[in-house]
């Protein structure tokens, strides 16, 4: 059995809080690509630092249909 804290978060899988942009400090763009960009982030609960990367949906939609 696997034991959990009240304070952990999901990615959206259980019933528990998921993970959102608020859950993070943006500090700057590191790069970027043909579906969006990639930043540096701060997890405010872990301050763990983190790379996220923004998707531009309709660029993924049309790459999809083709």
């Amino acid at each position: 059995m696997v034991e959990t804290s009240s304070s952990s978060r999901s990615l959206g899988l259980s019933k528990q809080p998921s993970i959102t942009v608020d859950d993070f400090e943006f500090f700057k763009s590191v790069g970027s690509g043909s579906f969006g960009q990639v930043f540096l982030a701060q997890d405010k609960e872990t301050m763990e630092f983190v790379a996220i990367k923004q998707l531009n949906k309709i660029d993924l939609i049309k790459y999809e249909k083709t």
